[in-house]
């Protein structure tokens, strides 16, 4: 008699289910995964002269969606106290030449040490001066081996004028054709090694389950191993289950920009998996029969999410296992036997990256 306390699934549907999760994954892996990730900087708040303070909200926003156009932004406030630490050790000079776009050596220097410790790409400057009737914008964007500013007036300057200004500034500094350019050369050079270690169970007064396992990924794609324990003990009989799985991994970096909320990280992302069984073995001991096999298919689905520090990250995950043994025979007896298993595991692990 089969185990009903277990969710127990029919051929057909596990068949169709099998196909959903196919053609998503292969979609995940197939697409061009250029969309998921770009390259992060970080927008310094823009310095306003004048006297219409409230100026300075609108050319905040206006600047940060203009550069968003082509960057991801750096909207942490780990970030925030990295950047204020930092600025709190430099000379008032060094920081006059930065916010009012005249980087030169000593603070072009600076500045690369701050891109250092914020693993960004660039650091953008906006000083806006209101002056009678012209208003002078001044746009500074520091890179790990240069720094340039632009430089735009505008005459009795209206509220479109001005965000027109910015766009024009942000567009000198980033053509379309120099930001694909560089997003090849990136793409080539720069792609994330990572590896992975995770552990968990699950367990009630009758069941235990544990899942271990190793991830490795190049860039946004990974391959894993892992091996499933399954244990069922009552008065009438126990159950005890293995089996091992290769998974298909896709990571997707969240957005910190959007980000209402801050955990300590760096970044974050999401990772889902696919898994599929390999090879197993199954024991079940009934009326003091002991029944065993090795035939065994199933499925294994799972997601995580990744906290990075440094080189270092941690991850919360859940697995939802879908097992079916099959073939469980015994010398002692004619009967044969079979057993479907779903069942969940929580999981925890720690990775590095570089």
């Amino acid at each position: 008699m089969n185990l009903n306390i277990f969710f127990i699934y029919k051929k057909k549907s596990f068949i169709h289910q099998m196909k959903i999760f196919f053609f998503f994954f292969s979609f995940l892996f197939f697409s061009n995964h250029e969309i998921w990730s770009r390259p992060t900087v970080y927008v310094f708040p823009p310095t306003y002269i004048g006297e219409d303070s409230e100026k300075i909200k609108f050319i905040e926003e206006t600047l940060r969606n203009e550069i968003h156009r082509f960057y991801d932004l750096a909207h942490n406030p780990s970030y925030e106290n990295i950047v204020v630490d930092f600025m709190k050790e430099k000379s008032g000079e060094i920081l006059d030449q930065f916010f009012y776009g005249e980087c030169k050596e000593d603070c072009l220097l600076s500045q690369r040490i701050l891109l250092q410790k914020l693993l960004m790409k660039s650091l953008y400057s906006l000083t806006v001066t209101d002056s009678r009737n012209v208003t002078k914008i001044v746009l500074l964007r520091v890179l790990k081996d240069k720094a340039e500013a632009r430089t735009e007036y505008c005459e009795s300057c209206t509220q479109d004028d001005l965000q027109e200004s910015i766009r024009f500034l942000v567009n000198q500094l980033e053509g379309p054709g120099e930001i694909v350019e560089e997003e090849k050369v990136k793409d080539e050079g720069t792609t994330n090694l990572r590896a992975r270690f995770y552990f968990g169970g699950a367990s009630s007064s009758a069941v235990s389950s544990t899942l271990s396992g190793l991830q490795l990924f190049w860039g946004n794609l990974g391959l894993g191993y892992g091996k499933w324990r399954f244990k069922y003990k009552d008065t009438s009989y126990s159950m005890d289950l293995e089996s091992n799985l290769i998974d298909f991994l896709y990571r997707y970096e969240l957005p910190t920009e959007n980000s209402s909320s801050d955990f300590g990280g760096d970044s974050y992302d999401l990772t889902l998996g696919l898994g599929i069984v390999t090879s197993g073995i199954g024991t079940l001991k009934r009326d003091d029969v002991k029944y065993s096999g090795s035939s065994v298919s199933g499925y294994q689905i799972s997601s995580f999410f990744t906290q990075q520090r440094g080189l270092w990250e941690a991850f919360l995950g859940l697995s939802f296992q879908g097992k079916y043994y099959y073939d469980l025979r015994s010398s002692e007896s004619g009967l044969i036997h079979d057993r479907r298993v779903n069942w969940v595991n929580f999981l925890i692990g720690l990775g590095i990256y570089y």
